[in-house]
């Protein structure tokens, strides 16, 4: 992507823009707005393409749009703000700016006090008996910024081993995080400004917030709080973004686990990674070349304490190994856990149904393992698939067989699963 410097607007002039605009409405500003004027606006003087003006009218009218999209300028709830700032976070992921000008606060201004400030009091103003109210620190630059705030949460947040949505930590519809989370995390310059360390906290967070349910008053939101104010004291005595991973990971799990214990809750030691796991000897039924032609595996006790009594439909990451523990497939596709007995009050009878093609589940033989093991913080599952009589069945079988039917992953099988199964390729 071809990348242009963008125009910075002097603080002088955008603190005028911004006491001025803070007393309009959206319908107002846009009246008013010479969107295109050039007092108090500069290009950075050390080389580089400027963004014409059709660019800059072209980014105006899809950021618009964004808005209208989402009720703009009459209208507005707190499920479209949401989602504007998500479609928003999205776009200025795709900014065609170059990335020293996006340290530049200038840029910020021009964007919020010049290009689209109407859009700013929308989002943020409010309306009460003396007119419309925008708090000037959404159109100043800064950390409260309109703009600047999601382009930060861009910058620490994105996630580029997530294929399916590098943002997803941006949407809390999609198991991310709240706006309370947001500023918990970004709004503490000690902690937001190392992205390793901020982004480990998001991370262990998310994977620790399920277990608040099980303490006796706390919320996630007292969870995350009471978290970061132990990190920053934590911060006072030691580097966490220069220790090694695996120190950060502990120092930070430590810390949330201690917090949901302090409330009384139950939460995995802080090491563990799999909240459970269920083991399922193939049988002819089970495969998809049976004469049943179902793709269907049992529900044996194991794997309904795994996936619940609730019909479901969940990701489903397949891999199937070799004896000596390489992966021989690997794919992932949509499983559903359902009850075939739903109608009957006095039976039922849980399967797993899965796709005819495009699993494993094809070269799987009777006989062999399949191991099915959900992480702590997800929504989907992990299917291993074990050849019969092979070395890695073997072992998995051995510390089935030693430790019996246990309500917590026992630590065989957690070391196991770790070391030999999920992380490899």
């Amino acid at each position: 992507m071809k990348t242009y410097l963008f125009p910075r607007l002097n603080s002088a002039n955008s603190k005028l823009l911004a006491e001025k605009y803070s007393q309009l409405s959206p319908v107002q500003i846009s009246e008013c707005n010479v969107w295109d004027a050039l007092e108090g606006v500069t290009y950075a003087p050390t080389g580089g393409v400027k963004l014409s003006e059709d660019g800059l009218s072209s980014l105006r009218s899809e950021l618009l749009s964004l808005a209208r999209g989402e009720g703009f300028p009459d209208s507005r709830t707190l499920e479209g703000q949401r989602s504007f700032d998500l479609k928003l976070s999205r776009r200025l992921l795709n900014l065609p700016i170059v990335n020293a000008e996006t340290l530049r606060d200038e840029v910020w201004a021009y964007l919020t006090c010049r290009l689209v400030p109407e859009i700013v009091a929308w989002r943020f103003g409010r309306e009460d008996d003396e007119g419309w109210k925008t708090s000037p620190e959404r159109l100043l630059p800064g950390v409260r910024n309109a703009f600047q705030r999601l382009w930060w949460r861009v910058a620490i947040l994105r996630d580029p081993t997530n294929e399916e949505d590098e943002l997803w930590l941006l949407d809390s519809t999609a198991g991310g995080l709240t706006e309370d989370n947001f500023v918990q995390l970004l709004e503490r310059p000690g902690i937001s400004t190392y992205r390793n360390l901020t982004q480990t906290i998001a991370h262990e967070f998310v994977r620790y917030r399920q277990f608040v349910k099980s303490t006796e008053n706390l919320s996630e939101e007292d969870l995350l709080r009471e978290a970061m104010v132990r990190i920053s004291r934590l911060g006072a005595f030691a580097n966490l973004d220069a220790i090694p991973e695996e120190k950060r990971l502990d120092s930070i799990r430590n810390i949330f686990a201690e917090r949901i214990l302090a409330h009384g809750g139950r939460v995995p030691s802080p090491g563990r990674v799999y909240r459970g796991f269920a083991a399922r000897q193939l049988s002819t039924v089970d495969l998809p070349s049976s004469t049943s032609n179902q793709h269907e595996i049992q529900g044996v006790k194991e794997l309904r304490a795994l996936l619940g009594d609730d019909t479901n439909e969940l990701d489903c990451i397949w891999k199937l190994y070799f004896g000596d523990g390489t992966v021989r497939d690997a794919q992932t596709s949509t499983v559903k856990w359902y009850d075939a007995r739903a109608t009957n009050p006095n039976r039922s009878e849980w399967r797993l149904y899965y796709p005819a093609k495009k699993t494993p589940m094809e070269k799987a033989m009777e006989g062999d393992m399949v191991l099915f093991a959900s992480l702590i913080g997800e929504d989907r599952v992990h299917a291993f698939i074990l050849p019969k009589g092979t070395p890695i069945y073997l072992q998995v079988r051995g510390a089935l067989d030693a430790i019996g039917v246990s309500e917590d992953v026992p630590d065989e099988i957690e070391e196991y699963l770790r070391e030999q199964l999920h992380r490899r390729v």
